[in-house]
This record gives C-alpha cells, structure tokens and sequence, in this order.
C-alpha cells in the first residue's frame, strides 16, 4: 500500500486513495458521504439531489466540514444550476474543493472563470471526445458500462482523451470493480477512479436491504435501458408512467423496494457478492497499487 500511497502525493485530489464515490441520484448522501471520507477516497454530493432543499444542501456542507475541517469532495452540478445566482454564490464562498461540471445545453456557460479562479477544481462530465471543454482541470469519463448514459467503450474513450489531450486529468468511470481495472488505468495514466454500483449496495447506503439484495443477486445480463428520456443502464422492476427525463420517480420507487421502479446500475454487478463496509470496498479495490 506504500506504493499507492506515494503514488497520491503526487496528484492534485489529495486523498489517500485514487478512489472518487460517483454522484448517484436519490444515492449519494451526507452519510455515505463521510464513509467514503474516512475510508480514505473522496465523496461526491449531487446538486440534483437537493433540488427542492437547496437548505439541505447547505447544512449537509455545514456539517461535513466541520468533521473533515474542509470540503474536499465533489459537487456535481449541471451548467443550469450555475446559472442561480445562490448555487454559484455557495460555491464560491464555501470553497467546496472539486466540482462535477454536467453540461446539457449549449448556452453560454455561466461562472465557470470566477469558479477556477477562485480554486476550485473543475472536472466536466465527458461522454465523448466531443465533451472536453477548455478551462477545466480535468474530465469525468462516463462508459457504456457504467450506471449513467455513456455511449462508448471506457478502454477507448480514455485513449481519444489521452491522445487529444495529453495534459488533462482524467477520471474514469463505468464499470469497474477490481482490483485489476484499477491497477490498470492508475498505471496508465488516469488520476482516479469514480465508482458507483459497488458503493450504492455498501453497508452505508442509503439503499433498502431488499433492494440491495435484488442488486446482488442480479448480473449485467439482467441491466436494460429504458425506451423513453435518458438512456441509462438500470434493473427495471416496472415501467413508471409519467417520470421525469432522468427517470427520478421510478428510482426513488425502487431504491426503497424491488417490488417496482428501478435503480441505475452499471457492469461493475457482476464483482458484487455482498453489501460490504465502504472501507473494505475502498481497500480490495486499491490492493495491487
């Protein structure tokens, strides 16, 4: 473990593993968010999550600097959000250490200059060769193998960015849960890796038992994608009438019963045969670094 160790003094997160929890929608939480910070990799909060409790947003900041003494972790936020006067205003002023850029129009982008200036590291979510954006630190890849809406191999969308871009962090994502992944991408340049699956079904999620059972026993055979809004990978139990773009009704059904909606997962299933602590999950993941 020494080697990974040094390995992360190195680069600019600052967190004893090259290990980032994923922004999950309904999922990620104030109190997996302080698991993934004591195992030792770096949590990630979703502003969509707070969309009717901005408040919520807020005290959960309160609180989580004043166990860590600082807010490293990641904020995901869409470029529509940046462009509310009090969510640019929080991030400036609470100094939140990274920020998962989401962009989904092609309007000006608003607030990205006064956020970098003011030290921010900002990763902007990339499906494509396409989705680099100057100013940014880095790049999020989103795979087809992963619980979100990637549309590419993460092998190979990681070498286009590589290539392109030879100076840009990268975050991989989508897919991946072995030890042997992870060794694979931090040795060949990646700056970390963002995972989801496997820490949606640790002890400390906020999912149901019952749906965590559900996701257990499943595999990437039993993952399909729905026929309206986003293209995401999911276990449907049942068809949800009248959700929203991003399929939010139907995951909050689910993340509390199996009996109906769905919850979003990627290939990384098929590694998963227990809910586990997330520091035993962070440690098996880093143990041939």
């Amino acid at each position: 473990m020494i080697l990974a160790d040094n390995k992360y003094q190195m680069n600019s997160l600052g967190s004893k593993y090259p290990i980032i929890a994923a922004a999950m929608n309904q999922v990620s939480d104030i109190q997996l968010s302080k698991a993934i910070r004591h195992a030792g990799g770096i949590p990630s909060l979703s502003i969509y999550n707070y969309k009717n409790n901005f408040q919520g947003l807020v005290d959960d900041l309160i609180d989580y600097k004043k166990e860590f003494n600082d807010l490293k972790l990641f904020l995901s936020v869409g470029d529509a959000e940046l462009k509310i006067p009090a969510v640019l205003d929080l991030i400036l002023k609470s100094k939140i250490e990274f920020i998962e850029l989401i962009i989904e129009s092609t309007d000006i982008l608003v607030g990205l200059q006064s956020i970098t200036d003011n030290g921010t590291k900002v990763f902007v979510k990339c499906l494509t060769l396409d989705g680099v954006i100057p100013g940014v630190t880095g790049v999020i890849l989103k795979s087809n193998a992963g619980a979100g809406r990637g549309s590419e191999d993460l092998d190979n969308l990681f070498h286009q960015i590589k290539t392109h871009y030879p100076d840009l962090k990268i975050i991989v994502s989508g897919g991946i849960g072995t030890p042997d992944q992870v060794k694979h991408y931090i040795d060949n340049g990646a700056l970390a890796i963002s995972i989801g699956t496997l820490f949606a079904v640790a002890e400390e999620s906020k999912i149901s038992l019952e749906t965590k059972l559900k996701i257990i026993n499943s595999t990437s055979t039993d993952i399909s994608q729905f026929n309206t809004g986003a293209t995401q990978n999911a276990l449907i139990f049942s068809s949800v009438d009248n959700d929203d773009y991003n399929h939010t009704t139907g995951l909050h059904i689910g993340i509390q019963s199996p009996t109906a909606g769905h919850v979003f997962v990627g290939t990384a299933v098929d590694y998963i045969t227990s809910s586990r602590p997330v520091a035993d999950i962070i440690n098996d993941l880093v143990a041939k670094l």
